[in-house]
């Protein structure tokens, strides 16, 4: 679905944007599907308030600074 129908799908309508509760979790792009012209901004506001980053959640701004191992805990990414 993602690299297959889901592409064609971004092909269609690029600027379409995601349901954020029905999203797919593989989305090579969510920081322009999720967030748009917006990451940016909200990444700057999410520094300013947030700067340990404790509030993560998958998809959100910020979470590429995280990887989720398997059992759930969270590592920084490099």
């Amino acid at each position: 679905m993602t690299n297959g129908t889901g592409y064609a799908l971004r092909q269609l309508a690029p600027d379409s944007g995601v349901y954020y509760n029905e999203a797919n979790s593989w989305e090579p792009d969510w920081q322009w599907a999720f967030w748009g012209p917006n990451y940016a901004r909200a990444r700057s506001v999410k520094q300013k308030y947030d700067p340990d980053s404790l509030l993560w959640c998958h998809h959100c701004v910020g979470s590429e600074l995280f990887e989720q191992q398997r059992n759930g805990s969270l590592c920084a990414a490099f």
